[in-house]
This record gives C-alpha cells, structure tokens and sequence, in this order.
C-alpha cells in the first residue's frame, strides 16, 4: 500500500529518463488500456530480486509488511536505534505541503559519524544486476541520498554494488562503485518536470525503447495508438533526436517522411547517409512491400547451406545453446551441459526435435562442424553475434575451418532490402528474427523470451531428470533456427 495523500514515488522519477510518456499515461491514461508484464520481463525482475538476495548480506534487518505507513514507521524505529543494516528501508519525504517522496531502498547501511540521529548515520546501497549504472539509476540514487540527508541532516555518500549478468557465482560478482557531490538540486529538477509533465493537456510523444518498454504496462497502449496513426516511432533506425527533430516541423508520420524531398530530410540532425535508406524503409511499412535498396547479389543458394542460431551469455563469453538445420525439416539443438562430466554426447528427442547434451562447447562446436560437414557450403546465421563467439569460445581448428564459410544473412538482407517491418513496443521489431517470423510463415513459441528459455534451461541443469522442461528452450530456439531457413527462402524467390 501507498500514502493517500498525493505522493511521486522514486520509480515515478526514473521513468524522466526513460520515457516522459509513461509518467503522463500513469497520471491520465485509460487503466484499462493497461496491461501485466509480458513473462520475459516478469523473469528478468525475478532474476534481479534473486541477484540482490544473493549479494546483500543475511543478518540484515529487512523491512517488508503489507501496511506502506507501518514499513516506513518501521524503517525509521531502526534507523533510530542504529540498527547496523537494513534492507527494503523505506523512505517518505514531504515536498511541501501538497505531495510527498517515496522509495524503498535495496539496503541502507549505518556508518560512524554525527547526525540527527546521534552518532551514526546512513548510507544508501542498491544492487543492480548490470556493469554499469544508467542515468535512470544515478538518479535513483540521488533520491535516496537526498531523503536519506532529510531525515538524518547529513548527506550521505551512495554506493551501486554491481554485479555481472550470467550464471551461478557469475550472477553475484559484485563491483561498490561510490557516488558523491550535492544532490539536492537534481532531485529538485527531477520533481519539477515530473510535475511539469504530468500538467500537460496532451501525452508526450512515442518513443519505443526495449529497455523500457518491455517492462512498462502501458507499452500495448502506446504501441496501438502509434499503427493507429502511422507514428514515426514505428521507424526503425529513426534516431530520438531526429524524431524530436521532426516532430517540431510537425513532420510524425511514416507517410510524411516517405514523401519528404530527399534533400530537406538529410538537414536533420544524425540523418547523414541513412536518408534513403530511412525513406526505403518508410514506403515498405506504408506499402507492406519490400523496397530494394542495394543490388541484391551474393545471396548464397540454398542447396547445401547450413543455419546456425547460438543462445549465449556475454561475462564471461559462453554458449549454451547452438541451433542448427540443413533443411525446413531437419532442425538439431545442442546444449552444454557441465553436470554431465565427460559422459559422451547424449541425444534426446523433445517435441520431436533432436537435442544433443555435451558437456562443454568445444563438443558443441564438433556437433556445429559435423553439421556443416566438410567443403566450403555457406553456414548461415543472424547477426554478428555468431562471428563474435566462434572467435572467442571456438577451438582454434575450428574458427580456421568456419570463420569463412560464415554468412550474416541480416547484414545482406538490411544492406539490399527495407522490409516492410516496424519498431515495436517491446524491443522485437525491426529486422530482428522475432519481428520477421511472422512475416515468413514462422511460428514462435507462446513464451517467446530469451529470459523464459534460458530459465527454462538453468532450472533444468539444476534437476536434469525430466527433460519436458526442456521445452520452452526447444521451441525457442528452433524457431530462430527455422526462421533462418524461411527468410532465406523468402529472399532467394526474389
């Protein structure tokens, strides 16, 4: 529960940095317009609470009941005995007379030295699971240190513990990183444009952003309203300041940019040489035709080209999973499994897939070798990310053996073809495999989340014996696998 009396919350303050939008729709937007975060998001904020549960330490105070007045009541009783830390402390400062500033911290922590509250005061922690902290997030913090110095008298030092994404010991690794200066004056500035925001008679204009947007509930909404009426957000490679841009010359629609004279489009800012390309792009979202844009040559042939989707964690470099066909009907999945020791690959079937266990990606990348067979036969993949890791994760045989037979069919598609596929709310558009399934006859699986199958995944190393709960990592990567086949086929007719 909330305060009744009007209030902006922390996390309201964030969403500046985010999307100006969000604050308006939570202020004036049609709630049942409103929708829950999709099951990818609801696993990311999991794996984060189960990040800071991991790091923060166990003999904590944690302040967490169902009454919002009686947690802050309870933070402030401990912070008033001194209690040496605690976790989900919750905050409430008044902004004059007419509203007030909410947060729940991750963890507050006493350190010696004279304060309001005798001879201790505190200093604000929150644990984020990522290397560095975004604006969003020091501003955050800022908060916290400001209501902190509200209430003790003394501003206090931050501190962000930062921690790696990835698995096991990985997942806690942590970096303190202090934050220090005045923070009165940001504070204030963010409040005002809050409230600045909020006041406006109409909502700030669509952006999408998949950092953000995947975790807002409005995101549908906004996603509705822009098909509605063509918006220019659905643009992809449209840069926020040349939309900006744009919009001041009431330029806002896919129709406008594609009929604009080439010329006045490139006085833009950050338009430079991606002019054309931004016009192609918009004429094949209004027409729902693909726009050449290059010469449309190189394209491999099919006949006897293999296709190869890895699933991957970056700290450190690891792949988990390799997808791979030669065919619409011959899709495999290889998966790294270290709890199998030195056991030899172990084939399975799930939903009538082959899915091969070993316990290390070298093995993976003999499976990836065997598939490809011998010859110089193209291995087509999605992206640069399949280059990247057969450099850093492959034996060096192998790279030698791959690294020129590797074709990134989306370089070759965006360098020849604007397709007719938009931005999209939650960060799938564009020229992304998910965006594009649809468009090729592919169907993803329901949960359709790197985040859900790599859950998936981990849980399943954790308790190998039912191989079912394989499934959403099955499904998810044969549907990348499978796209590749089916773009490649969609070009080739061309």
């Amino acid at each position: 529960m909330q305060p009744s009396q009007p209030i902006i919350r922390v996390t309201d303050l964030i969403w500046i940095e985010r999307c100006p939008r969000h604050l308006w729709l939570e202020a004036h937007g049609d709630p049942s317009t409103k929708v829950q975060r999709t099951r990818g998001a609801t696993v990311l904020a999991a794996q984060g609470r189960q990040h800071e549960q991991a790091v923060l330490p166990v003999p904590d105070a944690v302040v967490v009941v169902r009454d919002w007045q009686d947690q802050v009541e309870r933070t402030l009783a401990d912070l008033r005995a001194g209690t040496q830390g605690i976790q989900q402390a919750a905050l409430s400062v008044p902004l004059g007379d007419q509203t007030t500033l909410v947060g729940c911290v991750d963890r507050v922590v006493r350190v010696t030295g004279r304060s309001d509250l005798g001879d201790w005061f505190y200093e604000p922690i929150e644990v984020k699971w990522i290397a560095e902290p975004t604006p969003a997030h020091m501003l955050q913090l800022q908060c916290y240190r400001w209501m902190l110095e509200q209430i003790q008298g003394v501003l206090p030092d931050g501190q962000f513990w930062l921690g790696a994404m990835g698995h096991g010991s990985d997942r806690v690794a942590k970096e303190i990183r202090r934050i220090t200066g005045p923070a009165a004056e940001q504070v204030a500035a963010a409040v005002e444009r809050v409230l600045d925001i909020t006041r406006q008679p109409v909502a700030p204009p669509i952006w999408f952003d998949d950092k953000a947007c995947p975790y807002c509930p409005w995101n549908q909404a906004c996603e509705h309203t822009a098909r509605t009426t063509q918006d220019s957000a659905l643009l992809p490679g449209l840069r926020r300041k040349t939309a900006t841009a744009l919009r001041q010359d009431n330029i806002t629609t896919l129709t406008a940019i594609a009929e604009l004279a080439p010329a006045h489009l490139a006085t833009y800012p950050e338009v430079g040489k991606q002019g054309p390309k931004l016009q192609a792009q918009a004429r094949a979202m209004c027409t729902g035709q693909p726009v050449r844009i290059g010469p449309a040559t190189g394209l491999p042939p099919m006949d006897g080209a293999c296709y190869l989707d890895l699933e991957t964690t970056e700290q450190p470099a690891r792949v988990w999973a390799f997808g791979m066909a030669r065919g619409p009907a011959d899709t495999q999945i290889v998966l790294v499994v270290p709890e199998i020791g030195t056991t030899p690959a172990r084939p399975i079937r799930i939903a009538g897939i082959s899915v091969i266990l070993v316990p290390d990606m070298a093995a993976g990348w003999d499976q990836v070798a065997a598939v490809a067979g011998p010859g110089n036969g193209p291995v087509i993949h999605w992206s640069r990310y399949e280059q990247r890791f057969l450099r850093v994760t492959a034996p060096p045989p192998l790279q030698a053996a791959l690294s020129s037979r590797l074709v990134d069919l989306q370089h070759w598609t965006t360098t020849n073809y604007a397709l007719p596929m938009s931005r999209n709310a939650t960060g799938t558009g564009g020229v992304s495999a998910k965006a594009l399934s649809a468009w090729v006859g592919v169907q993803r699986p329901v949960d359709d989340s790197f985040a859900v199958a790599e859950q998936a995944f981990r849980h399943w190393c954790m308790d190998p014996a039912d191989t079912t709960r394989l499934l959403p990592v099955v499904t998810y990567v044969a549907a990348d696998v499978q796209f590749l086949v089916a773009i490649h086929a969609q070009l080739a007719a061309y």
